[in-house]
């Protein structure tokens, strides 16, 4: 993961401060990073991750939930990163954080997006449009927010290794970018299991990619612990793309430094 603290000093180094609608940042646009999953599983190891949260948030995205509340049963928390803004968005009921990833991938317009990608994967493997769309400008006013990653696209390499890569329109590097890495590569994984491929690479590309000015202190100082060896990611044998729960995954051999506290910015 040193390309992580690569970017973190690029955006030190070249970033130009915005004020934005939530904090000043330092900002640059246009990233690409990339990731070999049989090398070991992209997860932070200078500060403690929780798998589980992300975990959820996964889970959840994959049975098309848009309710904050459910999401909180799977993490089994009271709040979640969603409910400051399913809670400013006062949708159709409590906890309803509106038409965002999961409604988008399992529903949108009437298309189960996640569907087609396994159902090509399976009979048509190098088929160009196996592309998942997270952003949808008709459902601005009924989202609690925008989706910040907004398409991902899956790729048969050699016959034998399933990669992917997402899009992303709007960064945090901080807290967001290492939450969204683990993500996608839970995603490859569960994907190449219920698909029979091989977890290959996972790239993305990253728009406004910033810093917010509450990070600067902390980040600075992840920059200057040496990453660990990457762990790898156990998956339950009955787990897949549609029966997957938090429990489901797990981590070998992560070693990892202490934990780093940033302030979660709505």
């Amino acid at each position: 993961m040193k390309n992580y603290l690569d970017l973190i000093a690029k955006v030190f180094e070249e970033g130009e401060w915005h004020e934005t609608r939530n904090s000043r940042t330092l900002s640059i646009f246009g990233v690409m990073m990339e990731w070999d999953l049989q090398l070991g599983f992209p997860i932070l190891t200078t500060k403690q991750m929780k798998l589980k949260s992300i975990a959820s948030e996964l889970a959840w995205i994959l049975e098309g939930s848009n309710d904050d509340n459910r999401l909180k049963d799977l993490n089994g928390t009271n709040r979640t990163i969603w409910t400051d803004n399913a809670d400013t968005y006062k949708g159709d009921f409590p906890g309803d954080v509106g038409q965002i990833y999961g409604p988008l991938l399992r529903g949108f317009h009437g298309v189960d997006q996640l569907y087609n990608i396994v159902d090509k994967l399976k009979n048509n493997p190098t088929d160009r449009r196996m592309l998942v769309s997270m952003w949808d400008p008709s459902a601005a006013k009924k989202q609690c927010l925008p989706t910040c990653h907004y398409a991902w696209q899956v790729y048969v390499r050699g016959g034998e290794y399933l990669d992917l890569m997402w899009h992303q329109r709007s960064v945090d590097v901080g807290l967001g970018l290492p939450y969204d890495i683990v993500h996608y590569a839970m995603m490859i994984h569960l994907l190449a299991k219920t698909t029979g491929y091989r977890p290959g690479k996972l790239k993305c590309t990253l728009g406004d990619t910033h810093i917010y000015e509450s990070h600067i202190e902390m980040l600075t100082y992840q920059t200057t612990r040496d990453p660990l060896s990457l762990p790898n990611l156990y998956l339950d044998p009955g787990a897949d793309i549609w029966h997957f729960e938090p429990n489901d995954a797990g981590l070998i051999n992560y070693q990892h430094h202490s934990p780093i506290k940033l302030e979660f910015i709505v």
